[in-house]
């Protein structure tokens, strides 16, 4: 489909139908990048707190007793900052 490029202001855009915006998933807002000369335009991915109750209560359930963290576990993550800034 061949689209004519219009004048917004300072910028440029195009029209882009419904069908396209509908099958693609996209919404309100978009991701727009510059890959290899070409401008790609992709739906934003859905946000990662959706459904978190629901992951939440699934992860407790698989949670076994003796899946326990050992106090020592995370000592080769401690950093200057974590003894000087905290």
């Amino acid at each position: 489909m061949i689209q004519q490029i219009r004048k917004i202001g300072n910028s440029s855009g195009i029209i882009i139908p419904k069908a396209f915006l509908e099958r693609c998933e996209m919404a309100d807002n978009v991701e727009i990048e510059i890959v290899q000369d070409m401008i790609v335009i992709k739906p934003i991915q859905k946000k990662i707190r959706e459904n978190w109750d629901a992951q939440f209560k699934e992860a407790n359930v698989n949670f076994k007793e003796n899946d326990e963290i050992e106090d020592n576990e995370f000592v080769d993550l401690i950093n200057e900052f974590d003894v000087d800034d905290w």
